[in-house]
């Protein structure tokens, strides 16, 4: 059984990054680089933080620093370990260069986790920034304007180490992101005062976008938390060498929702009614063809079925948009386009959507990865993933065949995996636009039924579906029943 384990990548990255819009650490990762922090360079400083949730150790950040030449580079690498249905790793690092008067010369990030993987770089040439990205075999390039007040991480530190103590300050700073290429303007902010040896600092890029930070002024650096699978993990000052075993965290108990009761075959085939609470007095759940909601306070009234509900029809420049490529949805590469010609254009989209779907299964012959969240294109080249990569290969092939496609996040019922029975766990599958309704396809499980519970719909792209591991955390079953179709033709009143 293929399901999803959440894009740990893309959280991991804007958790470190400080927020989710944008942030002060990008990081990246190779072994090559992590057998090299064994060796500091000339005039190096090593820091560590133990990576921390309900105090069991999951991971290590090191932060080394070395000047050499009037030359300052810093590195920061985070590993944290990841058991799900076997044990893997998340690395990520990032590696600065800049003058020691503060003047930025260039940026490396990379991450990996599973199968999906990033680089880029920054290099300031001029007044002029150039930045490039690479995700799989796909390559971006910008050219960008050197802004006036950019600070790289060695520069922002010393700033952050010259403010005054048990004074408020504030300052803003222009910073560039190397995953996405965008510059963006920062405000930080304190009231300078230390707690348990921490300084908070409050961060922001905009509206909703603040976020704390600290600063510890024994190891003049910043420390941030860790946000993982809707965890917050504490970054802990050590000592170079951080003592103590690392424990995986156990993505399946943190992710799974226990289920009270047990499903047949012929219930899922069927109509269930599901009653849903949450901790979270926002949360809304969408209604679709498929599902509907009536929510009660904290409590909702969800009705998963094949065709029960009711959606508005998309508007036409709504369904343009959801037919073209996009940077996670390759869907104007070749290849992708070769594989889709499996599904001929002259059937019925539903027609074509079932083919498609065993042409994923087909293809997607690797092993079942947990960590990451790949492109269509990452998923074409790998062949391996879980549900994430399944879905999201399936509606870039939609969309070569001119097929609105979104991408559905959300709960799956789940017999017994990872030691768990009886539980919902996160699931993605895609909804095709069939002319007249959307309709759910499962490449990952090869059927949609009742069993399925949508949390958030999108376009495909990580980013919209922040916030759904932290909806599922929340989540708990209070009752669910089957429920029994309506006799058809005219019936009297009871004799």
């Amino acid at each position: 059984m293929r399901i999803w384990q959440a894009p740990l990548l893309v959280v991991l990255d804007m958790a470190l990054r400080g927020t989710r819009s944008g942030g002060t650490f990008w990081l990246l990762a190779t072994a090559p680089v992590l057998l090299a922090l064994s060796c500091p360079a000339f005039g190096s400083e090593i820091a560590s933080s133990a990576i921390e949730h309900a105090g069991t150790r999951h991971g290590t950040e090191t932060v080394e620093r070395s000047e050499r030449d009037g030359v300052i580079q810093m590195r920061r690498n985070i590993h944290v370990r990841v058991e799900g249905l076997v044990q893997q790793s998340v690395v990520l690092e990032e590696q600065s260069v800049e003058t020691a008067q503060g003047l930025p010369v260039s940026l490396r990030y990379a991450s990996r986790a599973g199968t999906a993987g990033v680089n880029a770089t920054v290099t300031v040439k001029g007044n002029r920034l150039l930045w490039e990205h690479r995700r799989g075999s796909r390559t971006q390039r910008d050219n960008l304007p050197l802004p006036p007040e950019l600070l790289f991480p060695a520069a922002l530190e010393r700033r952050i180490a010259a403010q005054p103590r048990e004074q408020r300050w504030t300052f803003d700073y222009d910073e560039v992101d190397p995953r996405d290429g965008q510059l963006r303007r920062v405000n930080l902010r304190s009231d300078g005062f230390v707690l348990d040896g921490m300084m908070e600092i409050t961060r922001s890029t905009g509206p909703g976008s603040t976020v704390r930070m600290y600063w510890s002024p024994s190891q003049r650096r910043l420390v941030s938390s860790l946000n993982l699978l809707g965890t917050v993990f504490r970054m802990r000052p050590c000592s170079k060498e951080c003592e103590g075993d690392v424990v995986p965290f156990a993505m399946m108990d943190s992710l799974s929702v226990a289920f009270p009761y047990r499903l047949s075959d012929d219930a899922m085939k069927g109509t269930i009614r599901y009653v849903i609470e949450s901790k979270d007095d926002e949360l809304v759940l969408p209604s679709t063809r498929e599902q509907t909601v009536v929510a009660r306070g904290r409590r909702s009234v969800v009705t998963v079925c094949a065709d029960c509900g009711t959606e508005p029809v998309p508007q036409a420049g709504e369904l343009v948009a959801l037919r073209k490529p996009s940077q996670w949805l390759q869907s104007d590469d070749a290849r992708i386009k070769s594989l889709a010609k499996a599904a001929p254009r002259n059937i019925s989209v539903e027609a074509q959507m079932r083919m498609l779907v065993r042409q994923v299964q087909a293809h997607m012959t690797g092993p079942s990865d947990l960590l990451g969240y790949a492109t269509a294109l990452e998923a074409f080249e790998s062949r391996s993933g879980d549900c994430t990569e399944f879905a999201i290969l399936l509606a870039a092939l939609a969309r070569a065949n001119g097929i609105a496609t979104r991408v559905v996040s959300g709960l799956v019922y789940s017999r017994s995996l990872a030691g768990k029975r009886d539980s919902f766990v996160p699931h993605m599958w895609v909804q095709a636009w069939t002319g007249t309704r959307w309709a759910s396809f499962d490449a990952a499980l090869g059927n949609f039924d009742a069993s399925h519970i949508a949390v958030q719909i999108g376009d495909g792209s990580p980013q919209a579906y922040s916030g759904v591991l932290e909806a599922i955390r929340g989540l708990r079953f209070v009752a669910a029943g089957a429920v029994a179709e309506k006799p058809e033709g005219p019936t009297g009143p009871p004799e």
